[in-house]
């Protein structure tokens, strides 16, 4: 039986998978784990991929198919951890780029510290990526390893907990004891978060399990993905406007001083532009419950 249980979601994912598949049988020193891979309505042959190699691998690999109008990112989640084997549950993304042959073995090593429920890794953005990408990455990921606690949630933002399963583990015990949402279309791994530490459990951040993951928006895209995240976030935050707005001039501060240092004056120039999409954006879903068609329509 498997110790650890790692879990991806796949869509379209042939062309990302093969790489992805040789990190992981490269892993060293860490116990059996299996491979639970869930594909949601892939047209490019991902499943067809994956049965084909399924019997060639050093690890378990089992595949689950879900349907695009059954899939939710909590739902479906709590489902497949309901049939894991693992004591640990490792969740990734499929456009994840893994750094080392060590990063399982440092990304479980922190769930030996008492009452460490759960711990993320850090994550650098690709190459290609947005300046803007290149500066968040940066503040929700930093080179300092940190024991986030209850008190900590005063203060929860993405420069200071991020916690995000493109890149994370957690105890399958307190995964069942606390599933994820189920009414959320994003930020299901924040709001579990949050609930793990108000029940007096520590979340692990460590520098040491490092990959790639970003994603290129447009700005269509950019609206789409903060009026979801504003959406899913509706009633997460206990902070006053004040504060919210001392936070966000703070960011967008030290922003403009990376963007003088390190990228384009068209990138500085477009800053106001980007910002004021992406806050609004965000306010916007934060605001609305729904907007009939919005999203839809984006």
């Amino acid at each position: 039986m498997a110790e650890i249980s790692i879990v991806v979601g796949l869509y379209n994912s042939l062309t990302r998978l093969p790489k992805l598949i040789d990190s992981l049988e490269s892993q060293k020193n860490v116990p059996s784990f299996e491979l639970l891979a869930i594909d949601t309505s892939s047209a490019d042959n991902t499943t067809q991929y994956l049965r084909k190699i399924k019997n060639t691998l050093p690890f378990t690999l089992r595949i689950f198919s879900v349907k695009k109008e059954d899939f939710g990112h909590g739902k479906t989640r709590n489902l497949i951890i309901k049939s894991a084997q693992g004591k640990i549950i490792v969740f990734i993304s499929d456009d994840i780029e893994i750094l080392s042959s060590g990063w399982l073995s440092r990304l479980i090593k922190p769930l030996k510290k008492d009452k460490v429920a759960a711990v993320f890794g850090r994550q650098l953005p690709y190459r290609e990526s947005s300046c803007y990408d290149h500066f968040f990455y940066q503040k929700a990921y930093p080179l300092e390893d940190r024991l986030i606690s209850k008190k900590d949630l005063q203060n929860f933002s993405a420069t200071n907990i991020f916690y995000s399963m493109a890149n994370a583990c957690a105890r399958a015990d307190l995964l069942r004891k606390y599933p994820f949402v189920e009414d959320k279309d994003a930020s299901v791994d924040q709001w579990w978060a949050k609930r793990i530490l108000e029940n007096e459990y520590f979340i692990f951040y460590t520098t040491l399990a490092e990959v790639k993951h970003s994603h290129i928006y447009n700005l269509r895209g950019l609206i789409k993905r903060q009026f979801l995240s504003g959406q899913s976030l509706r009633g997460f935050f206990n902070t006053s406007r004040l504060s919210t707005l001392q936070t966000g001039l703070k960011y967008i501060k030290e922003e403009t001083i990376y963007i003088i240092k390190n990228c384009s004056v068209k990138t500085l120039l477009f800053l106001p532009l980007y910002e004021g999409v992406r806050i609004s954006s965000f306010f916007l879903g934060k605001k609305f419950v729904s907007i009939p068609g919005f999203i839809n329509r984006l």
